[in-house]
């Protein structure tokens, strides 16, 4: 029994010891393969197999370690040998005629394709398998032949479309890809998806976009609306929108959508920023379907949104937008006055409460930050901050509303609205750390510097947020003036007029703090300060002056760089000196390498470099 036994223990520790020494041997092949050894890599891998010739792992490693060393001869033995198990198996006459490829043995390659085709004919997985195979080893054209003569053979487009769309993409051939693409659609409408996708991987390419067109324009039917929509998302992409419209119009009388197919058309318009053709969209829909609800309701709220837009785009086009301040818009603007027109429709005939806030909000905006009409703004807001306190909408309302109070000199309903905003579970962190930094500077007001500089510590923890240059900077000049508070206080009474647009009453207190020590960050700012209200004047004499005390400095200030750039910025903009433009963005990137400003000086140094200076 013990010898039974003890025989038992012997054998199983042979059996362990010869697992283990099979298993160093792998892992020892595949550390020579991932170094690029092949030879020692391919002799551990053909004992093993020669051992376990069954084990996949080992097949796969000495096929392909064969293959790195060209040893094309042995692999093809060996496949056939394999093929000789698994007659039935169409990956292994695929591989070999791989291996015939390269030795550059084409007619045995094409005799092991049919080969394999020939095992089942009608079995479109034939075709697939052998048709993978070649791709993964770049045969291109090979992988066509066989996917065509599958095509006809099994006679299903579906099936093997989509295999030769992938293929005629990655060899950019767009015009076969696109054409593929047409008898996809004609089998089968649902695969819209999947070629609006493959187009949007390709029409970005140079004639690519021009080819679709041409052969899509070509194909295109009635009575398939798949295709028709993404000729019309072709001819958008190509900018030419009365075609595009054309065509959405087309499907939606025939697929009677009553207008939606339209609707479609225009909110993309509308998200891909082509706003007049969403506004021309929106506006047909009005009077084409003047009694659809639905359409009317949503083109009201595209029309709103899109002047909005546009006004805003016409804004930032400006020809002074760089400049730091703005006077009051003058007279009605006709973007924000048909904006404002459709908001106000909202607010009156819509019962859902985000659209109204929504409405409301971006009303009171417009009047807020470009006519400065600070009452009509307030009014609003305060219907969605009394209405809508869930609305997303709320928050931004709070923190218009205390700013307008805090402008007013009513700093007891400015603190009322900041701590509204400090309990609201709806505002977002930017919201709530904006909305600390408003309360610190409304103390700051109320001569609590102290208790303004407690908070501005905390806030100054926070890094990333919006906030955090503006709160560093307060910080800052709170600081160097621990002995001289009052300057603190009229330095936020400054940016108080300024925000009010007193600009008059703004300057007379800058010049006073300006007169101080030229090493104080206060100081520095206040000229800074002086040299954008001198710009929105353009008297950019009185500016550069400003700028130039900065720059000069024996002792460079943090805001030196600052000074340099703005000044270019008014020879650019202003005076229109290209040269001297450059030669002070040049002294910035001499003198400053560090600064924040590196990147768009030698943005704007090239672009005027390769202009006529």
């Amino acid at each position: 029994m013990l010898n039974i036994i003890y025989s038992m223990i012997l054998l199983t520790g042979i059996t362990y010891a010869q697992g283990f020494d099979e298993l160093n041997q792998f892992r020892l092949a595949q550390s020579y393969e991932g170094i690029g050894n092949y030879e020692k890599a391919l002799e551990l891998y053909r004992n093993l197999y020669s051992k376990f010739p069954n084990q996949f792992q080992y097949y796969e490693g000495y096929l392909k370690s064969l293959a790195q060393l060209k040893k094309y001869d042995e692999a093809i033995n060996l496949l056939k040998n394999k093929l000789r198990v698994n007659p039935k198996d169409f990956n292994l006459y695929g591989e070999i005629a791989v291996m015939y490829s390269r030795k550059d043995m084409d007619d045995s390659t094409d005799y092991f394709i049919n080969e394999g085709i020939k095992l089942e004919p009608k079995n479109p997985l034939a075709y697939k398998f052998i048709s993978n195979i070649l791709i993964q080893n770049r045969l291109f054209e090979k992988s066509i032949a066989v996917l065509e003569q599958g095509k006809k053979v099994v006679n299903d487009n579906l099936m093997f479309s989509i295999d030769l769309i992938t293929i005629y993409v990655l060899l950019m051939n767009y015009k076969a890809a696109s054409e593929e693409m047409v008898q996809l659609l004609n089998v089968d409408q649902n695969q819209a998806n999947f070629v609006q996708t493959k187009l949007a991987g390709f029409i970005n390419k140079p004639d690519a976009l021009k080819t679709a067109i041409e052969v899509f324009e070509k194909s295109v039917l009635r009575d398939n609306l798949a295709m028709m929509r993404i000729l019309s998302w072709l001819y958008f992409n190509n900018k030419n929108f009365s075609e595009a419209f054309k065509i959405s119009q087309q499907i939606d009388e025939i697929s009677k959508s009553n207008g939606f197919e339209i609707l479609s058309f225009a909110d993309r318009a509308y998200r891909e920023r082509e706003l007049n053709q969403a506004v021309n969209a929106y506006n047909y829909l009005l009077k084409k379907f003047p009694e659809a609800k639905d359409i009317k309701a949503f083109s009201i709220i595209g029309l709103a949104r899109s002047y909005e837009e546009l006004f805003i785009d016409q804004i930032k086009a400006d020809k002074n937008i760089w400049k730091v301040y703005r006077h009051p818009l003058k007279k009605p603007d006709q973007f924000a006055s048909q904006s404002i027109e459709y908001f106000n429709i909202i607010v009156k005939e819509y019962n859902n409460p985000n659209l109204i806030a929504e409405a409301l909000f971006k009303i009171a905006r417009i009047n807020f930050e470009y006519y400065f009409d600070y009452g009509s703004a307030a009014e609003n807001l305060k219907k969605v901050v009394g209405l809508y306190p869930l609305s997303e909408y709320y928050s931004r309302s709070l923190l218009i509303l205390g700013e307008i109070e805090m402008i007013k000199n009513n700093f007891r309903e400015a603190e009322n609205y900041f701590v509204q905003l400090r309990i609201s579970p709806r505002a977002t962190e930017n919201e709530r750390y904006l909305n600390e930094y408003k309360i610190a500077e409304l103390l700051i007001l109320q001569n609590m510097v102290d208790s303004a500089k407690s908070k501005l510590i905390q806030l100054s923890k926070l890094t990333s947020l919006d906030v955090a240059n503006d709160v560093l900077e307060l910080l800052f000049i709170i600081q160097e003036n621990e002995d001289n508070k009052n300057d603190v206080v009229s330095w936020i009474k400054a940016q108080q007029l300024i925000s009010s647009k007193e600009f008059s009453d703004a300057t007379e207190i800058l010049k006073k703090l300006s007169q101080g020590d030229n090493a104080s960050n206060l100081v520095n700012l206040s000229r800074l300060e002086l040299a954008d209200i001198y710009i929105l004047q353009d008297d950019y004499s009185n500016a550069l002056a400003q700028l130039k005390y900065i720059s000069d400095l024996k002792e460079k200030s943090i805001f030196s760089d600052r000074a340099l750039f703005k000044a270019s910025e008014i020879y650019l903009h202003g005076l229109k000196d290209k040269e001297k433009t450059v030669q002070l963005l040049e002294k910035l990137l001499e003198e400053y390498p560090q600064s924040l400003l590196i990147t768009e000086a030698r943005k704007i140094i090239k672009s005027l470099k390769g202009s006529s200076i």
